[in-house]
């Protein structure tokens, strides 16, 4: 098992640096390889695909590492991995602010997490634990954006199945958000096709992760034909139908 370099590039550990400052501020720790066999421990999937790995507990260092990182996002972090972040479980929907709260999401067992822990254990690979400050994105403000050979195929509402009166009564003016964020982002994308998922509201707009553009992607309100209706638009959902705002191409 392993995770392909298109995958990889993807990782917020693997982005340019100008990209990053787009982005939400983090600490980058390197977890090495006896800790993600420890991570591994607790979760199901690493259990049912790898050998039980000899570990004794987490390394110090490990904890330490954690405590920095938390030292300059007194708010609170939301901790993931390069891979993507603990979602099975309602305790990753607040601000992780100890290090006690970061090692009760750490250890969730999150089948997604699991594949890329696996992978590295199986590759006796490290991976990085990202302490990201905690945003709390108003599900109106996330959108997906698709790209292809640096240029945006799409924009659409991330979640594209609920309608919101106020994204849809100020479309032109997310639109615009959302346009001066990718002109800073587009110079500086490192990948020639991905899928950028980004919040855009009045207070901020900041690049929130990239995924590989896939046959598994979500294409969200691109996705009725299979993903190949592109047309440069950003779509809406209106409750009923899809409302096209402006093209981007």
């Amino acid at each position: 098992m392993f995770l392909p370099s298109t995958v990889r590039a993807t990782f917020p550990e693997n982005w340019p640096d100008a990209l990053k400052d787009l982005s939400v501020p983090a600490a980058e720790i390197e977890v090495d390889v006896n800790d993600v066999q420890m991570l591994g421990t607790f979760n199901g999937f690493v259990r049912q695909n790898t050998e039980t790995p000899q570990v004794h507990g987490f390394s110090k260092e490990f904890y330490q590492k954690i405590e920095a990182g938390l030292t300059d996002f007194p708010t609170g972090v939301m901790p993931r991995l390069g891979y993507c972040s603990w979602k099975g479980s309602t305790i990753v929907h607040k601000p992780a602010k100890t290090l006690a709260d970061v090692m009760q999401t750490v250890t969730q067992n999150d089948p997604r997490i699991g594949r890329a822990l696996t992978c590295a254990i199986v590759a006796e690979e490290s991976v990085t634990l990202h302490l990201r400050q905690w945003q709390t994105i108003p599900p109106s403000s996330e959108f997906r954006v698709f790209v292809k050979d640096g240029a945006v195929l799409g924009v659409s509402q991330y979640h594209w199945r609920e309608s919101f009166s106020e994204l849809l009564r100020n479309a032109s003016g997310y639109a615009d958000l959302l346009q001066t964020l990718l002109l800073q982002v587009l110079p500086v994308l490192h990948l020639d096709e991905c899928v950028i998922d980004i919040c855009a509201h009045p207070e901020a707009a900041f690049v929130i992760e990239i995924n590989p553009l896939i046959k598994q992607t979500d294409f969200c309100l691109f996705g009725r034909n299979g993903g190949d209706d592109f047309d440069g638009s950003m779509r809406l959902f209106d409750g009923r139908d899809v409302v096209s705002v402006r093209p981007y191409s």
